[in-house]
């Protein structure tokens, strides 16, 4: 992931709501090329492969394991090119001390996250900035 793509993000959503709210949000982002992540999938080798500048993460799905799975991604070799983005509930203080222990660059509460999407998505296209600036 050394040559990260701003046109491209990494998206590991398992929530049909939230999903809905990504899918409906691209418009702002006109050209982002989306890729969902898997269960079971490793955001390091799919990150690898697709060189994202985006990845978008449910702090707290079930089936991804978001904490590991960027932990896993910061660890690698070339995992430090993409701006990773979580969001949870705002009751979920120890879920976001320890994302930001994993490497997560942006945390967001749900309805931030809801809120800010199309900017997120938009500047991901336009700039691929990780300053998490919206």
């Amino acid at each position: 992931m050394s040559d990260s793509h701003p046109g491209r993000a990494i998206v590991g959503v398992t929530d049909m709501f939230f999903r809905s709210r990504i899918e409906a949000a691209l418009p702002a982002a006109p050209g982002l090329e989306i890729t969902w992540l898997a269960p079971g999938e490793s955001l390091t080798e799919l990150g690898a492969r697709l060189g994202p500048g985006l990845v978008l993460l449910d702090l707290q799905d079930p089936v991804l394991e978001p904490l590991r799975q960027v932990a896993a991604l910061r660890a690698s070799a070339d995992g430090k090119a993409a701006h990773v983005v979580g969001f949870l509930p705002h009751v979920r203080m120890d879920l976001r001390e320890a994302a930001q222990r994993a490497g997560f660059d942006q945390i967001l509460t749900r309805s931030a996250f809801t809120r800010l999407l199309p900017q997120i998505l938009s500047r991901a296209v336009i700039t691929g900035d990780r300053s998490g600036n919206v």
